[in-house]
């Protein structure tokens, strides 16, 4: 049997698709995406909606564009009865309308992101009446405005920008803050992912030591280790694929 506290064991050892999945993140006070998509967001009650928490890059954890974190997506301003025009319905609701929005409108979606101002999606479907559904906006803000990028671009910026790329309304420290939140909160997220990867990462070269040294058949190998049968041929497998490879690299800070 294995000495004491030895984690070889099968919780100490998940295959390496068991990682720390990334939690949704929080949802700041949202504001303006769909009013639909809004009130399904945590934090869709709050009056001032907060930018979501990020969105120039493809979503890495869907987080909510504006409505969801930091309250940036939409439109909460617009009643969202009036019926969409038939050319727009036509298309795949969630068609992603972001190539077409940065070729209109490339003061204000384009590198790197500006905090865009609040109830966008009112002055989109203004300026460019039938081209886009209110679910497709609604859809592409929420990503864009959940990216990593963005979230960086809320920390810093002191005012949001229209369409035309001319700064407005002050960011509201409200918005700032969540933002923030949301960047630590990923950031302890992959910190928590990586140690777990390193630790079974050890825990199979640990296992692939006492086994290469034991003298035991594999089946009474494995069930002397805690390691179901089925699992210990991948998992050596695994272990001597990475035993030839260099080191996992200390994690990058985007920050």
């Amino acid at each position: 049997m294995p000495p004491e506290g030895d984690d070889s064991a099968p919780q100490s050892l998940p295959l390496a698709t068991d990682g720390v999945p990334e939690s949704a993140p929080a949802a700041a006070p949202a504001e303006e995406a769909s009013t639909d998509a809004a009130a399904a967001q945590p934090s869709a009650d709050s009056a001032d909606p907060v930018d979501p928490i990020d969105a120039a890059e493809p979503a890495e954890t869907g987080d909510a564009g504006e409505t969801g974190e930091t309250g940036d997506t939409g439109d909460t301003g617009d009643t969202g009865d009036t019926a969409e025009p038939a050319g727009a319905a036509a298309r795949p609701a969630q068609e992603d309308c972001g190539p077409q929005l940065r070729k209109l409108y490339p003061a204000l979606f384009s590198n790197p992101p500006k905090p865009i101002k609040l109830r966008i999606q009112a002055d989109i479907q203004a300026r460019s009446p039938g081209l886009f559904t209110k679910p497709q906006l609604s859809a592409f803000l929420r990503r864009y405005t959940g990216s990593h990028a963005y979230l960086n671009a809320l920390v810093k910026a002191t005012h949001r920008y229209d369409l035309d790329g001319a700064p407005g309304d002050e960011l509201s420290d409200e918005h700032r803050v969540a933002a923030t939140e949301e960047l630590a909160r990923r950031r302890a997220n992959t910190q928590a992912r990586i140690a777990l990867e390193n630790e079974q990462r050890a825990n199979r070269a640990t296992l692939l030591r006492e086994f290469e040294a034991n003298t035991l058949p594999a089946a009474e190998f494995a069930t002397s280790r805690n390691v179901p049968e089925g699992e210990l041929d991948p998992l050596l497998a695994r272990a001597r694929k990475e035993a030839l490879e260099p080191p996992p690299a200390p994690a990058f800070n985007r920050d």
